[in-house]
């Protein structure tokens, strides 16, 4: 598919004259400036610095939490572990007990 595209603006190319060659080259290089710009103009805007900054600091605090959360359930399991093994030795204790 790519190469149909490639093919048919090739042709195309071919097809204008030198002057319509030119001119979309001019058109093309100015829209590209134009882009440049505005991602500058975006780029060094301070609302969207102060946007990445918040977002960067909620991202942190996030992460922060997931990491407590993870800590506190990494502990209950192994709490719940801990419980299991007691009364797994109470129960065999108390089986020899009966022997």
């Amino acid at each position: 598919m790519r190469i149909l595209t490639i093919i048919a603006m090739c042709a195309a190319a071919s097809a204008c004259s030198q002057a319509e060659q030119d001119k979309a080259q001019h058109q093309a290089n100015v829209a590209a400036s134009e882009i440049k710009q505005a991602a500058e103009t975006v780029a060094n805007d301070p609302d969207v610095k102060a946007a990445a900054s918040s977002a960067k600091e909620a991202a942190k605090d996030a992460g922060n939490e997931l990491k407590e959360a993870a800590k506190d359930a990494g502990n209950q399991i192994k709490q719940a572990g801990d419980a299991s093994n007691d009364q797994a030795a109470a129960g065999h204790a108390g089986g020899d007990a009966k022997r």
